[in-house]
């Protein structure tokens, strides 16, 4: 729980970030996997909701497979940038998790899906 309540009050939102003067393309995307884009919608725009149990939610709706689905995807994009060693790292994960997992920059999170 101390790692998810971190994470929410330490980073700003892509629209807070995008009116500083930062483009998406060029911010980092940050990803906790949830299993469906209504729970995202609701840990990203809370309604009278605490950290802790927004944190819950992070916790209690993690999907595993969406994360094996990104570190995946993150090997691809490794490799095809020639880092093989971080692309043998990534794709030697066995862990469960959870996986907290970044991009940077965020343009490239979805040039590599398989």
């Amino acid at each position: 729980m101390f790692n998810c309540n971190g994470f929410l009050t330490s980073l700003s939102t892509v629209e807070d970030l995008t009116e500083a003067g930062s483009p998406p393309d060029r911010q980092v995307v940050t990803v906790w996997p949830v299993r469906g884009t209504f729970i995202a919608d609701d840990l990203n725009h809370p309604v009278d909701q605490t950290e802790e149990e927004r944190c819950g939610t992070a916790i209690q709706d993690y999907d595993p497979l969406g994360a094996k689905r990104a570190i995946e995807e993150a090997t691809r994009l490794f490799s095809a940038e020639d880092k093989a060693g971080v692309a043998a790292r990534n794709s030697s994960c066995q862990r469960g998790g959870p996986w907290l997992l970044a991009w940077a920059p965020g343009a490239k999170k979805r040039e590599y899906r398989g």
